[in-house]
């Protein structure tokens, strides 16, 4: 993934000052992150993720491996995600 790449999924092309007036969660919807805290699978993390957020200065903090509490909210999230993927029209599941 490339630097580039991953501004574009992180910011809106362009957003005018009446359009941030008129939806404030734009400003939380598309903040540059301070810090990203991603889950220790590797086929969650590309080759290019974590230099790339670097690239950015964003701060990239990787959870203890075996602290039973360090990524209870990650796991949780990606839980939910993958279920919610799992309930999509089209969805193609893996053996």
């Amino acid at each position: 993934m490339s630097a580039q790449a991953l501004m574009n999924a992180m910011m809106p092309p362009e957003v005018s000052d009446e359009e941030r007036a008129e939806y404030p969660w734009l400003d939380y919807a598309y903040a540059i992150i301070g810090t990203a805290v991603p889950d220790n699978d590797r086929c969650l993390i590309g080759p290019g993720h974590i230099p790339a957020l670097n690239e950015h200065d964003v701060k990239v903090e990787l959870p203890g491996v075996y602290e039973s509490d360090a990524k209870t909210e990650i796991e949780n999230f990606w839980r939910c995600l993958k279920a919610f993927l799992r309930g999509l029209p089209g969805t193609v599941r893996g053996p």
